[in-house]
């Protein structure tokens, strides 16, 4: 009868643990790359300490920290660089840095972003959008394809919210690799908040 008490009562603590733990886990989704990239450069969630271990990748037009397993292409040009970072034959994102001369519509940007960069010319559409005026305009977009999410953020020079250029650019594209926790979210915030150009 003892044992029987003692199993009763150590199933019942497995069971609130285990409840507590989903919860928990179920909670713990609260942040993505929106939200924490928002936070840090708006000063909201103190300074951010980008990891150690992150190499610094150095172009003509910018520098920035990435993980040192992620192998790297520098492409220059006359009035940009770019890094292409991945893993193998697999490419994760690109960063591009650069100036231009003339604005066009935000939008028209984002649409020539994705048919170019993400080789996909129809099949997407924009599920979260946030911009933040800081020394420029900074869009910040969760892009839904076909089978998978990316995330751009685009820096512009431009006083215009609805405008891209004149002047000095940034633009960050990188596919969100697993959807279910800010794992790689923090990953690409911190190579962001690298950045220098």
């Amino acid at each position: 009868m003892k044992k029987r008490v003692i199993l009763i009562l150590f199933l019942t603590l497995m069971v609130f643990v285990l409840a507590f733990s989903e919860v928990k886990t179920g909670s713990s989704k609260v942040e993505n790359l929106i939200s924490m990239l928002s936070d840090s450069l708006q000063g909201k969630s103190g300074d951010v300490q980008v990891p150690e271990y992150f190499q610094e990748v150095k172009t003509e037009w910018f520098s920035c920290m990435v993980p040192p397993n992620f192998d790297i292409q520098i492409r220059e040009a006359d009035y940009s660089s770019s890094i292409i970072f991945g893993k193998g034959d697999v490419n994760y994102g690109r960063i591009i840095v650069g100036e231009v001369e003339e604005s066009i519509p935000i939008q028209e940007l984002i649409a020539d972003s994705v048919r170019k960069l993400l080789k996909n010319s129809e099949n997407y559409s924009v599920e979260e959008y946030e911009q933040l005026s800081l020394r420029g305009i900074i869009s910040i977009l969760k892009i839904k394809l076909d089978t998978y999410f990316s995330w751009m953020v685009i820096f512009s020079e431009s006083e215009e919210l609805d405008k891209f250029g004149p002047g000095e650019y940034m633009i960050f594209i990188a596919t969100d690799l697993d959807g279910t926790d800010s794992f790689w979210d923090g990953i690409y915030r911190d190579m962001i908040v690298s950045l220098s150009f």
